[in-house]
């Protein structure tokens, strides 16, 4: 089936594989979500910012993730860097490039990622906070088919509002922890995992869910039994529904860890990955290991390299850091909302699945996630739609398809940005840190899917067992201080963090999930692994350097 399809450009230019975000086709639903939300959002963040690029695009091809840069002022079909005298002459005389220029200059003296951030943690987190408590609490199983429907557009408004603003606030983050790497750098020469070590500390949303269950630990050891029953016990559903109905305090502290993260996806970006309450076993192996854990490590100390700035340049570097410090756990902390709202989806999707299976509209439960949104509410209302022959074909090619299958590249090959420093004033300092940035997302170590030199992103050596994790099916695997191998992790990981010793991923980079919570908690870990998922056997003796990037299989 994999041979049949074509992977055809949906526009003009380059479009990229997004490697970093999906293992293999994505759902329809979430598809049509990116496309309604990712360039809006996008284009009014880099707007705010004085960013010289207009947009990035998303398309579904084949059901994989492409994006395609949309540089301001350029056409669609632009590639390749023009000559510096011709991109020279568009900064001074293009009219959009020049008026984003002149924003660029208010952007370093208004410095509006402040209010982005007040905004956000005063206003639009407890406001999406409320909403998708109250569309978790609504009874699904009771709705009628209609009801059912108008659930799920609930849902789908809420989801476009939080993708937008997920996007859009994306360059709040980037400008200030780019810029903060980029002068730290340049006025000490050090390497960029020592400048990005002093953010450590500063992403409280990062461990917010083992800070949750550590409440929940401390509850428990007031209660003998019950400690004993987590302990001891071996079915973790039955300890899980014994503990939410306990008295007080253990109760009320279960179920409100379970409602702050109970129903956010774990393991993936999908609508196909589990919630972490469809995982007992694994609630229950964390909160056992957070009985004896450890807690997230203190702020980093800025002293020693601050030392090695220039003494006229030590009050700039100063700013820059809290600036950056202010901003670095944004990204979590908006993520934490997309993942909570898709769990939600993912629980509708289920109740419709288990209606359309009864009809036999569909042949498999897991079928329904073939539905777009249009499909989906036109079966669940008795309308002409898809035929359940066509949702098998859909999940055959789903479950068959990787990214190895799909192409890097589609309409070509990108080539390189404009050099920052062919751009005056704030708006190159701009360039620069947004380029430093998203270079540091997923910045791989090495082409060589044989190699297991990566990339260094939390320091020290581990040696434990590794359990391989592409899935949120494979976390019943993971036990007390394994190590974990992944193509990625993302926030909807952390439900197992407390139980590693070390994090090896394929991809990634400094900036990147696994290397922000490794740093948070002190945990080995190396990014940027190509082939350890492959190349790593389930059950291995590894050896983690997260200082050198070298991973090493012992037996």
């Amino acid at each position: 089936m994999g041979e049949q399809r074509k992977f055809v450009a949906p526009g003009p230019g380059v479009w990229m594989l997004d490697v970093t975000h999906c293992q293999r086709p994505r759902s329809r639903w979430l598809n049509e979500l990116m496309e309604q939300s990712y360039a809006a959002g996008f284009r009014e963040g880099f707007a705010r910012y004085g960013a010289l690029l207009d947009t990035i695009e998303y398309r579904a091809i084949e059901g994989f993730p492409y994006i395609a840069v949309r540089p301001l002022g350029a056409p669609p079909d632009a590639k390749g860097t023009p000559p510096k005298l011709i991109f020279s002459l568009l900064l001074r005389l293009h009219p959009a490039l020049r008026k984003r220029r002149a924003r660029a200059e208010q952007v370093l003296i208004e410095k509006p990622w402040r209010e982005d951030r007040r905004a956000f943690v005063e206003e639009v987190l407890p406001r999406f906070e409320e909403r998708l408590g109250a569309l978790g609490r609504e009874p699904i199983e009771a709705f009628d088919d209609a009801g059912l429907v108008a659930h799920l557009a609930r849902l789908l408004t809420l989801l476009k509002e939080a993708m937008h603003d997920h996007f859009y606030r994306a360059s709040s983050a980037m400008l200030p922890v780019g810029d903060f790497i980029v002068h730290a750098r340049d006025w000490t020469g050090c390497a960029a995992p020592e400048a990005i070590e002093l953010l450590r500390g500063s992403s409280p949303e990062s461990v917010s869910a083992v800070t949750d269950v550590d409440r929940v630990a401390t509850s428990l050891r007031g209660d003998p039994s019950l400690l004993g029953d987590v302990e001891g016990g071996d079915d973790a559903a039955a300890i899980l529904a014994r503990l939410r109905s306990a008295p007080a305090p253990v109760g009320p502290a279960v179920e409100a860890w379970l409602a702050r993260h109970g129903d956010r996806l774990v393991g993936g970006h999908d609508l196909t990955d589990r919630r972490a309450i469809e995982v007992p076993a694994t609630l229950i192996a964390t909160l056992r290991a957070r009985l004896a854990g450890q807690s997230p490590r203190a702020v980093a100390d800025p002293s020693k390299l601050r030392e090695r700035v220039p003494a006229a340049h030590r009050a700039e570097f100063d700013a820059l850091l809290e600036e950056a410090r202010s901003v670095y756990g944004l990204r979590d902390a908006r993520m934490a909302i997309d993942w909570w709202s898709l769990g939600l989806a993912r629980r509708a999707f289920i109740e419709a699945g288990k209606r359309l299976v009864e009809r036999g509209a569909i042949r498999a439960l897991d079928h329904v996630f073939e539905l777009s949104s249009g499909e989906l509410e036109s079966l669940l209302l008795g309308r002409p739609a898809v035929g359940a022959g066509e949702l098998a074909e859909r999940a055959a090619w789903r479950a068959e398809g990787s990214v190895t299958a799909a192409p890097q590249f589609i309409g070509g090959t990108p080539g390189k940005p404009p050099p920052s420093e062919w751009i005056p004033g704030a708006a190159g300092r701009i360039a620069r840190a947004f380029d430093v940035y998203i270079g540091m997302l997923n910045e791989d170590a090495s082409t060589d899917p044989r190699s297991l030199q990566g990339v260094g992103a939390s320091p020290g050596k581990y040696t434990g067992t590794a359990r391989i994790v592409r899935t949120a099916t494979d976390f019943d695997r993971v036990r007390p201080g394994d190590v974990l191998i992944a193509p990625i992790t993302s926030p909807t990981y952390n439900v197992v963090l407390p139980l590693l010793g070390a994090i090896v991923t394929d991809r990634g980079g400094l900036l990147s999930h696994p290397a922000i919570i490794s740093r948070e908690y002190g945990i080995p870990a190396v990014v940027g692994a190509r082939g350890a998922t492959s190349e790593i056997r389930e059950g291995s003796r590894v050896e983690v350097d997260g200082g050198s990037g070298l991973v090493r299989v012992l037996a």
